[in-house]
């Protein structure tokens, strides 16, 4: 029986993180839908980053080891190996909420799986366990989106990208 393909696949590159590594894992297995894989790529870690991906035991899961390169031939290398229609990255030392694919999932389903590049908010989580949400893009607010990218952070790891679009545009 042939696996069906996931539609999102997250990549997480990760050096000598092993303990960080678990709550972003967990987060990504915690997502309210599971039409995911996400491929964990090792960028030479010397702890204990193997035994804690393999210890999950979930199939989705996959993990690619490589000597250090760095984390954008990490990405990259991910983005190759990934099966899925949209690619979102995480890093090794955050988590996304519960809904954060769902969230993407809705919108995509909404307008027919086009081709776009989406983007979500975050949050920066303080000691103690307080979140503050950063803006969002509002058109009515923010007349330029260049401007409002250049001074509101859109991390790679806020993107849901069509893999179609990476096939030539790479991580330098």
């Amino acid at each position: 029986m042939k696996k069906k393909k996931p539609l999102f696949t997250v990549v997480i590159p990760t050096y000598n993180r092993a303990k960080l590594l678990k709550k972003a894992i967990q987060s990504v297995i915690n997502q309210t839908i599971s039409d995911w894989e996400l491929i964990i790529v090792d960028d030479g870690s010397t702890d204990d980053t193997r035994k804690v991906i393999i210890g999950f035991g979930d199939e989705r899961i996959k993990y690619i080891f490589q000597e250090k390169k760095e984390r954008s031939v990490a990405r990259n290398i991910g983005i190759e190996k990934a099966s899925g229609n949209y690619i979102c990255f995480l890093d090794d030392d955050d988590f996304y909420l519960e809904n954060h694919l769902s969230c993407f999932n809705t919108i995509l389903t909404e307008r027919n799986f086009p081709s776009i590049i989406l983007r979500s908010g975050y949050c920066k989580e303080f000691v103690g366990g307080e979140r503050k949400k950063t803006t969002n893009y509002n058109v009515q607010v923010h007349k330029n989106p260049v401007h409002f990218s250049a001074f509101n952070m859109c991390g790679v790891w806020s993107l849901c990208i069509p893999k179609d679009c990476l096939k030539e545009d790479k991580f330098p």
